[in-house]
């Protein structure tokens, strides 16, 4: 279930856990670990600082079927 986009002022993901970006206006999907964001970008991870990261949701659940 999505909780909807959470704004990363009022609370920042779990580290390691990935989730969906909202980050300097594009969407994402990555985790974060300390202060780095890491997304998948261009068939690689790349490390970015998390402050441009305004907020983030929750992936779904994976299909039970």
């Amino acid at each position: 279930m999505i909780m909807g986009w959470i704004k990363c002022s009022d609370k920042m993901p779990p580290n390691g856990v990935m989730v969906l970006l909202l980050n300097d206006g594009d969407y994402d999907f990555g985790f974060i670990i300390g202060d780095r964001l890491h997304v998948f970008s261009y068939g690689k991870w790349k490390p970015l600082r998390v402050e441009k990261v305004s907020h983030w949701q929750p992936l779904p659940e994976p299909p039970t079927e």
